[in-house]
C-alpha cells in the first residue's frame, strides 16, 4: 500500500490533491441534501423525551420562544411539533392553559403504529391469529415466573366476572379481554403487553360473527382460563405455556372453521380477543 492508501486507511483527512485517480467519489445530489429545519428540531426534541430528559406533562415553549430559542423559522417549528404530535410524543391542548405537552409512548402508540401498517400492508388475519398464538403462550409462561399476589387477584377476579356475566356475551367478551390482557401483564413485559392489547382489538373486529360466542364456546374459554390461572398460580412456567397454548390454539381452529375475513378489520368496534 502506498503512502496516500495507507493515510486514507488510517481516516487522516486528504486535500482533493491527494486523492488517487482511481477514486471515483461518484457522489448524486441527493445524497448531499442538507436536512430539513423541522426535522433536525423535531430529532432533538425527540431524543430528549426519550431520554427522559423531558418528562411526561411537561409542556414545551411555546412556538415563539421555541423559535427565538432554537433559531428556526415559526413555520419550522410548527412542522417539528407537528412530527412528534403524528408520532404520540406530543399532545396540544387548547385554551388559555393549552400548549404542546410531552407524552411518553405508551401502549396506545404501539396499537396506533400496528393499526397503520396493517391497514397499509392489508395483513391477513390468518397472520394475526398466527401471532397471537406464538405470543400469548409465552406470555402466559412468563407470568408464571414473574405473577405477583395482585396479578393473581386480577386473574381470578376477572374470570369470576365472566362467569357471572355468562349470558351477557358483550360483558363477557369484554371481561375476556381484559383477562387475556392480564396474563399478559402478569409476565412483566410491557412490549409484549402493548402488542396484545394492539391485537386484541383487530382480533375482535375480525371475529364478531353472530352465532359464534354460543355457550359451548363461551363454557370452554373459562374452563381454560382456570388451567392456566392454576398453572400461574402454581408457578409452573411449562404447564402455564401449554394451556394457553391449548386455548388459543382451539380458538383459532374454531374462528377458521366460520366464515372469518381474508384480512384485518381496523374499523371500530368493541375490544375483544376470543
Amino acid at each position: 500500500m502506498d503512502t496516500s492508501d495507507s493515510r486514507i486507511a488510517e481516516g487522516e483527512a486528504l486535500d482533493s490533491s491527494t486523492i488517487p485517480e482511481h477514486l471515483d467519489l461518484n457522489l448524486a445530489p441527493a445524497e448531499l441534501r442538507v436536512p430539513k429545519a423541522s426535522d433536525v428540531l423535531a430529532n432533538a426534541l425527540r431524543r430528549q423525551i426519550l431520554s427522559g430528559e423531558l418528562p411526561e406533562g411537561y409542556a414545551l415553549p411555546v412556538e415563539r420562544l421555541l423559535a427565538a430559542e432554537s433559531g428556526l423559522s415559526r413555520t419550522a417549528v410548527r412542522e417539528a411539533l407537528r412530527i412528534l404530535e403524528i408520532e404520540g410524543l406530543v399532545y396540544t391542548k387548547a385554551g388559555r392553559a393549552g400548549g404542546s405537552f410531552i407524552r411518553r409512548p405508551d401502549a396506545q402508540s404501539v396499537e396506533r403504529t400496528l393499526a397503520v401498517f396493517m391497514a397499509a400492508r392489508q395483513v391477513k388475519f390468518r397472520s394475526l391469529l398466527e401471532l397471537r398464538e406464538a405470543l400469548e403462550p409465552a406470555g402466559a409462561e412468563l407470568a408464571a415466573i414473574y405473577r405477583t399476589e395482585e396479578d393473581l387477584d386480577v386473574l381470578r377476579t376477572t374470570n369470576r366476572h365472566m362467569e357471572d356475566c355468562f349470558d351477557d356475551v358483550n360483558k363477557f367478551l369484554l371481561c375476556n379481554v381484559d383477562w387475556h390482557v392480564a396474563v399478559v401483564r402478569a409476565s412483566g413485559n410491557e412490549l409484549m403487553h402493548a402488542i396484545i392489547v394492539s391485537l386484541s382489538k383487530a382480533i375482535h373486529r375480525g371475529t364478531d360473527i353472530k352465532d359464534f360466542n354460543s355457550e359451548r364456546i363461551r363454557e370452554l374459554a373459562l374452563a381454560a382460563h382456570r388451567n392456566v390461572i392454576a398453572a400461574i398460580e402454581n408457578k409452573d412456567a411449562a404447564a402455564a405455556r401449554r394451556a394457553m397454548d391449548r386455548h388459543v390454539h382451539s380458538y383459532r381452529v374454531e374462528v377458521e372453521s366460520g366464515a372469518v375475513p381474508d384480512e384485518v378489520s381496523l374499523d371500530g368496534g368493541m375490544i375483544s380477543d376470543e
